[in-house]
């Protein structure tokens, strides 16, 4: 649902120091974790404009609906480092505070609860499940017409495999505690952490086809579509920049408007 053009950019916007008047506007949310956040990609910390979704320095969603719709996007990232399951309800709350109606909103959430806890797979993808079901209410209410993509959780396993043999990374992911059940290299915790990534997705599948008029499910994400270099030096587990910019490409592919549709 497209709409007149505010006079203000709201947290983060495509346009310039000005709207052009003759365009409508396009209102995106991202909701979820670091990944999110472009958190580690290309400097320390979080760096928002190299989001995959939101960013604005990289060929993110936001920037590729700018380009292929011709409309004005204003973005709103309530992403947050360190996120889990059970944070998404709050993020979409702050999302559509100040009366912020999107059209399109992308969910990349999970891996922390992936790689530690003490969750039985179930549980997991019960709770996820709950707490996706009350954010889409949430988002449904301040635009019924709301399209939401949700990516699935990066293949975590394969992340390992891929780095595992670098010393530098194997360092880090000690020194870090990153992620232990998959990068500890203990092979009854991954083969849990396993369990709870293939439960987690599978039930994401079934959120979006519980709602197919608003919800649209991007499995290639958990797939092995990362290389070397898609991966930040810093931690040697979030995305690089090029690692934003393929997860941006492999989730715009199998989203709402890869063909060019604006509805």
């Amino acid at each position: 649902m497209w709409k007149s053009a505010l006079p203000f950019c709201a947290v983060i916007s495509l346009c310039s120091t000005a709207f052009a008047e003759d365009l409508p506007t396009f209102y995106l949310g991202s909701l979820g974790d670091s990944i999110s956040a472009g958190f580690n990609a290309g400097s320390p910390l979080d760096q928002r404009d190299k989001s995959w979704s939101a960013g604005t320095a990289i060929e993110s969603h936001a920037v590729r609906i700018k380009n292929q719709l011709g409309s004005n996007v204003v973005v709103k990232n309530a992403s947050k480092s360190g996120a889990k399951t059970q944070d998404i309800v709050a993020q979409t709350q702050r999302l559509v505070g100040d009366n912020f109606a999107p059209d399109y909103v992308t969910y990349l959430i999970g891996a922390n609860d992936v790689c530690g806890g003490t969750k039985e797979p179930g549980e997991l993808a019960a709770l996820g499940k709950k707490t996706l079901e009350e954010s889409l209410t949430l988002l449904k209410a301040a635009n019924p017409r709301v399209k939401v993509l949700v990516a699935a959780v990066p293949n975590l396993l394969y992340l390992n495999e891929l780095l595992k043999s670098d010393a530098q990374c194997a360092s880090r992911w000690k020194a870090f505690n990153i992620c232990a059940s998959f990068m500890a290299g203990n092979i009854q915790e991954q083969n849990k952490g396993i369990e709870r990534w293939t439960a987690y997705n599978q039930m994401l599948s079934q959120f979006a086809d519980d709602h197919p008029e608003n919800v649209k499910f991007s499995s290639k994400a958990g797939e092995r579509i990362f290389l070397s270099k898609d991966v930040s030096r810093i931690d040697c587990f979030h995305p690089s920049i090029e690692g934003q910019k393929t997860l941006s490409e492999t989730t715009w592919s199998e989203g709402w408007f890869a063909n060019g549709d604006s509805n």
